[in-house]
């Protein structure tokens, strides 16, 4: 390649995984590439859609996975302007970097946080779920056990003749 691309793996773990090339660089048969890329798409912007699509989808995977040119011919990818093609990309690379954001004027820095509770919330959740699961299996066994009545009985025990009290009355 004698200038920047697109290469998408092919076969194995990376199936379906978009990445760049680099110019001078060899690509071998585990991967598909586009060197040819329309004036008006950005070529980060590209990489960035394209493993939001998660090409992996389209793999056979039969045996190992694996792609093909005619499996994701039919992705389609949106005709955005250019520099707002260029702005979601940087965007994009900030937030996968962890860097700080200085103009937010699409409001992501508030979408960001909201994911942050939102996964925090869930992460809480499930917890919650498994110490739940837990107190009910406690329950049920002292109850098969017969603990959980333990001092009921204690307290009222059987008296002989009344049926409020003794099954066999």
């Amino acid at each position: 390649m004698r200038h920047y691309a697109i290469g998408i793996g092919r076969v194995g773990a990376r199936c379906g995984c978009v990445f760049p090339i680099e110019p001078n660089s060899w690509v071998t048969d585990n991967a598909l590439y586009s060197s040819n890329i329309k004036d008006g798409y950005n070529l980060e912007f590209l990489i960035h859609w394209l493993n939001y699509k998660s090409l992996n989808q389209y793999a056979n995977t039969s045996a190992q996975p694996v792609i093909s040119l005619k499996r994701i011919s039919s992705v389609t990818i949106p005709k955005i302007n250019f520099l707002m093609q260029e702005e979601i990309a940087k965007l994009l690379n900030k937030v996968i970097n962890e860097e700080p954001i200085e103009s937010d004027s699409w409001g992501v820095c508030d979408t960001l946080k909201t994911i942050s509770y939102l996964e925090k919330y869930f992460a809480e959740s499930d917890v919650q779920s498994n110490y739940l699961s837990l107190l009910r299996q406690s329950i049920l066994q002292e109850a098969i056990e017969g603990k959980l009545t333990q001092a009921w009985r204690k307290k009222n025990s059987v008296r002989k003749g009344d049926p409020d009290f003794d099954a066999n009355a």
